[in-house]
């Protein structure tokens, strides 16, 4: 039964929404309201002591460990780019007072997920604030967050409690209604603190001048209707004081060294013929180019991650950069590290166990997708400290979407661009079911407060087929049963689309039962079969024991320190998690999702969540999906070092299948000399990209209706239809009349290639003058009379059905290589001359 003394009812008249806006001052007004019936209220008992605790669907706390918890939401607004001084208040509310017998329980601080609860110990209750009867919080709204989506869509997060608590009394106010109004001032930039977050305007371009950020920031402020008049118009200028010329940009761009550079050619030949310009840029380039001398302009950093974070910003400045794939770990590419507190325990004088807080290094591409933030605005040697001045000048709202490969050699490059590829264009080879299954796996404390339950309810809409997995007879007790690492792996053969891990976790494991609570000895499933770090050996649970090639996955996980971009602490694997998953073999999938450093438990499943969240509301590229669940979660230091350390191995631009996949029929496509029209059912709502448009660079455009033309452009472009939940379409290529001088690898089924393959067209030779085009077809292909590929030039056919060769000519020093799953018949009319390079396969 409630401890209940009395009830009260206040009453105060709401405002509705308003706005007001003078020349230099104005302010925004949002009503709130919460149900007291979805409060909920439980009874829990510490050091012989019963506490109240509170509970709201979807809020939790953000206060300071022993003042009472209490549940907050979160408002955030549309301001103008040039606001500055906010300030928040309470202008009207409806309440209700209830008085309870027992104190609200003590906020306690979250725990690293590489620790077990028994190990923390309980913080009383605050004494200056238990012991009066002030309100608590004294003010129930807080600005919480500031930042720019996008460059210039600036945003301010606003803490609204829906509760206010009198300890001596034992009140509980709740807030049925609460009209929250936000003041600020609108001053020049001159007049700004130069530490102070700035908006960044991009040049207009003709790929570019569609800013995401605006629909975005929509989705998630109280008044969408002000972003248009808030946000400035597309700039027609580069914000960039810098000049340059020597470097290229892309929307898609691929940050590499030379070494590894030739890899990615497949990679990018399919992000092209979605659309996107794309391609490599060297960071060997990046670091002598004498335009990035200066590292990073916005924190004054400079040094080798400065260097990469100014390229990035500055092909952002100039409307290009969109995606960003860090191809490497720490040998191959720079990296950064922000900076968190946590508390280790030591040997005080006495030798007795002790608690100090010490600066804990996490790596983070959070750096690498913001433009905005300053991550040294104190200036000394710690960047991105959240838990210092820095806090409010670091930015969560990301200008690019950013993923990394934890790659260090070519192979292993291919096994991730063969996932990727199987992943987007034929998941299970045609047998699509496995991709509504989901697989979740919970132990120790993690399964205590029910994280797999949690994530598996929320995702339920898009994977409706899951299981989970989680320790028995329960998560503490001294003797598991189940599962073994091995057990594990053995289910996720079981073919799943989704993989779901909430253990403790190092780089060479993740946890799956243990003596008691997260003591020894630890079962789990190991980055790489044999190598243990702390776990029981056992055989065949490795992720190298995955036999899914077939049937790529996305995996999500919690669990502590499981991708390290660097070597942490003693934990020198070769493989890590993250990497084994995505770049080791062809075993796993496109996207592993996890810590870089410790995460926090409860706080780390809540990002999951956001995650989720995120996915259910149509933003289904994995690199959006993760950066924008930080965007409505970073309030907190908790949370922030959450964001901090989560990060995306893998492409950030690749859609997660949220349905069974559609498969496009009856799509014609009609070239002539000039235009391409592609028509057909299905269409409407439609991507359909073509390799060479305008100026020669991949145009996409969505279809409304039943058909769209190209004009202008090449026909001799690769056309690729696609849009979510269905399986890209690539129409047969007639390559005719045209002079080929520079690389290209082009995704293919049935190819043509001749003076005379296409009637509707002027004839004329195909001409490989230099460079090396790559077909990888998986259909079948001709090769008729009129292609000639001159010295210096090669021509690859990698082909799954066969390849007919009637006319062409391989001049002396020009090349021809055909690998075919089917038959290569060579018929009359084919010359390799002397001195050319002929090989078949």
């Amino acid at each position: 039964m409630k401890p209940i003394i009395s009830r009260l009812r206040h009453t105060v008249v709401a405002l509705l929404f308003a706005l007001s806006i003078s020349a230099a001052n104005a302010q925004i007004s949002y009503t709130a309201t919460f149900d007291q019936h979805l409060l909920t209220t439980d009874t829990v008992s510490e050091n012989g002591d019963s506490y109240l605790r509170l509970r709201y669907p979807d809020l939790w706390t953000q206060s300071a460990a022993g003042t009472p918890e209490l549940p907050v939401h979160y408002l955030r607004f549309s301001v103008p780019c040039d606001a500055t001084d906010f300030t928040v208040s309470v202008t009207g509310e409806t309440t209700t007072a209830t008085r309870y017998t027992l104190p609200v329980y003590p906020t306690q601080p979250p725990i690293p997920s590489d620790r077990n609860t028994s190990e923390q110990l309980f913080v009383s209750p605050d004494s200056t604030v238990y012991s009066n009867n002030r309100y608590w919080p004294a003010v129930p709204v807080q600005v919480v967050d500031e930042g720019f989506l996008d460059g210039d869509n600036h945003i301010v997060t606003v803490a609204v409690w829906p509760i206010s608590y009198a300890p001596t009394d034992g009140e509980i106010l709740f807030r049925n209604s609460v009209t929250v109004r936000l003041d600020y001032s609108v001053k020049n930039a001159g007049s700004e603190n130069p530490s102070r977050l700035r908006a960044i305007s991009r040049r207009a371009t003709g790929r570019n001048n569609v800013r995401w950020g605006r629909e975005e920031a929509k989705r998630i402020v109280v008044n969408p209707a002000q972003i248009d008049g808030f946000a400035p118009a597309t700039a027609t200028r580069s914000a960039s004081p810098r000049t340059v010329t020597t470097l290229p940009d892309f929307e898609y761009t691929v940050v590499t060294n030379r070494e590894l550079a030739p890899a990615f050619d497949r990679l990018i030949g399919w992000k092209r013929q979605k659309g996107y310009s794309a391609g490599v840029v060297c960071i060997e380039d990046i670091l002598a180019c004498p335009d990035f001398q200066g590292g990073d302009l916005v924190s004054n950093i400079d040094d080798d991650a400065g260097k990469l974070r100014a390229y990035l910003k500055y092909t952002y400045d100039s409307g290009s950069l969109r995606y960003a794939l860090l191809a490497g770990d720490y040998t191959v590419l720079p990296i950064r590290y922000g900076t968190g507190r946590r508390s280790i325990t030591i040997k005080d004088s006495q030798n007795q166990d002790s608690s100090i807080y010490v600066d804990w290094p996490i790596p983070s591409d959070l750096y690498f997708s913001d433009f905005n933030g300053n991550w040294n605005v104190d200036g000394d040697s710690l960047y991105g400290e959240f838990e210092s001045s820095e806090m409010y000048t670091m930015d969560y709202a990301p200008e690019i979407f950013v993923g990394r490969l934890l790659c260090t050699n070519r192979q292993e490059i291919a096994n991730y661009t063969e996932k990727l590829i199987r992943y987007e264009r034929n998941p299970g080879n045609g047998d699509y079911s496995y991709l509504q299954k989901a697989f979740y796996h919970q132990c120790d404390e993690l399964q205590g407060i029910h994280e797999a339950d949690s994530v598996s309810s929320n995702f339920s809409p898009i994977f409706p087929q899951y299981t989970i997995f989680e320790e028995k007879p329960s998560y503490n007790t001294e003797n598991p049963t189940f599962p073994s690492g091995s057990e594990v792996i053995t289910e996720m053969n079981e073919r799943y689309g989704f993989f779901s891990w909430h253990g403790h976790g190092n780089p060479g494991g993740i946890g799956t039962k243990s003596h008691k609570n997260h003591e020894y000895p630890y079962w789990g499933i190991l980055a790489v079969q044999g190598v243990t770090c702390h776990h029981v050996f056992e055989e065949s649970n490795g992720l190298n024991n995955l036999t899914n090639q077939d049937y790529p996955a996305i995996a999500y996980s919690t669990a502590c320190d499981v991708t390290p971009f660097d070597i942490y602490e003693q934990y020198n694997v070769t493989y890590n998690i993250g990497s084994s998953f995505t770049v080791a073999g062809l075993y796993g999938g496109p996207a592993f999702l996890g810590n870089t450093r410790s995460g926090w438990i409860g706080s780390s499943v809540r990002l999951e969540k956001k995650f989720v969240e995120q996915i259910k509301e149509g933003n289904n590229q994995i690199g959006v999906a993760e950066a924008f669940s930080k965007v409505s979660f970073a309030y907190n230091k908790y949370s922030r070092w959450c964001s901090l350390t989560h990060s995306l191995i893998g492409c950030p631009e690749f859609e997660m299948w949220t349905d069974i996949p559609s498969v496009y029929d009856d799509i014609s496509v009609t070239r002539s000399n000039s235009s391409i029209t592609v028509a057909g059912n299905g269409l409407n709502g439609s991507k359909v990209a073509i390799t060479s448009g305008i100026n020669g660079l991949p145009e996409i455009k969505t279809v409304t209706g039943a058909s769209v033309t190209f004009n202008g452009v090449s026909p001799n472009s690769v056309v690729t239809v696609y849009k979510h939940n269905a399986i890209p379409y690539i129409a047969p290529l007639y390559l005719q009349n045209d002079t080929l001088r520079s690389s290209q690898y082009l995704h293919v089924n049935n190819v043509h290639i001749g003076q005379a393959v296409d009637t509707n067209r002027t004839e004329g030779d195909v001409v490989l003058k230099s460079g090396t085009l790559t077909l990888e077809s998986g259909g079948d292909v001709w090769i008729d009379e009129g292609v000639i590929i001159e010295n210096g030039a090669t021509l690859i056919i990698e082909c799954k059905g066969n390849v007919t060769i009637s006319g062409g000519t391989v001049e002396r020093g020009g090349s021809l290589r055909i690998d075919a799953g089917g038959e290569i018949m060579i018929q009359k009319g084919f010359e390799a001359k002397i001195g050319a390079n002929v090989e078949f396969k």
